[in-house]
């Protein structure tokens, strides 16, 4: 895991966060219908994507009132949690059948504050509206919804030894383009991202699935110089990636 703010008492504040999510989750899972997540299990009360959740919530410390836009983030835990806590979430997918069971499932928690959207998030329309854009696990999956037919002929390590055409450099830009204008003045916008090991994997995933980060020079390519903003809370730190964990987090501000 890694992330670019390494100082104060912030891991502290992640573990109590991680905790309430996981306590939201017990309480609500048994009631909800096709939980993107999967039956919340014991052992998957560590999963990497709770631990995105909770360093997104922890650093930035959303307020009731505030407008946050879950990025691709339809039928999350995520969205449900923040809205429990009064702040007015705007969640969008590209994927209606997530939409759908999100707004499905919204009946049971009866939130007036959960917008959903069906939205390919390269094409918004330019806002500024938001507070804090939330991208969590995302970005890695962008080229490959405009690649599916073209994977098929590509070796397995293609990810680790080879380099994607040029136009699908461009869709990732474009994404990330797309969801920095969504950010407000004095906002942040908070991505998180698959990160390659040294040997070259994700977490025993193919290699050929996920376009993920391969080092600090890829997260300042792709993610931060598209975005033109500027890292918030420290330097761009990697050296806590490990094989088990292998991912990233990344806060820039306009």
């Amino acid at each position: 895991m890694t992330i670019n703010c390494m100082s104060g008492t912030i891991f502290e504040e992640v573990e109590k966060v991680k905790s309430e999510l996981v306590d939201f989750m017990k309480l609500h899972s048994k009631r909800i219908c096709e939980w993107q997540e999967g039956t919340i299990k014991k052992e998957e009360y560590k999963h990497h994507r709770l631990w995105e959740y909770a360093m997104a919530i922890a650093f930035t410390n959303p307020q009731s009132g505030q407008r946050i836009l879950d990025a691709g983030g339809a039928n999350s835990v995520l969205s449900w949690f923040l809205a429990s806590k009064g702040i007015h979430v705007v969640s969008n997918d590209l994927n209606k059948r997530n939409v759908a069971n999100a707004a499905k499932n919204n009946k049971y928690f009866g939130f007036p504050n959960i917008e959903y959207r069906i939205e390919n998030i390269c094409e918004m329309v330019p806002s500024g509206h938001f507070d804090y854009v939330y991208n969590i696990c995302v970005i890695e999956h962008v080229m490959e919804h405009f690649r599916l037919d073209r994977e098929k002929s590509r070796p397995t390590d293609f990810w680790n030894k080879y380099e994607p055409p040029q136009e699908e450099w461009a869709i990732e830009s474009r994404f990330v383009k797309s969801l920095a204008s969504q950010v407000k003045p004095g906002g942040l916008l908070v991505i998180s991202f698959a990160y390659a090991t040294k040997q070259g994997n994700i977490g025993g995933n193919s290699c050929h699935v996920c376009a993920y980060m391969r080092s600090p020079e890829d997260v300042l390519k792709r993610i931060v110089e598209p975005s033109k903003f500027s890292i918030y809370g420290g330097d761009l730190d990697m050296s806590l990636v490990s094989r088990q964990h292998p991912i990233g987090i990344i806060f820039l501000r306009p």
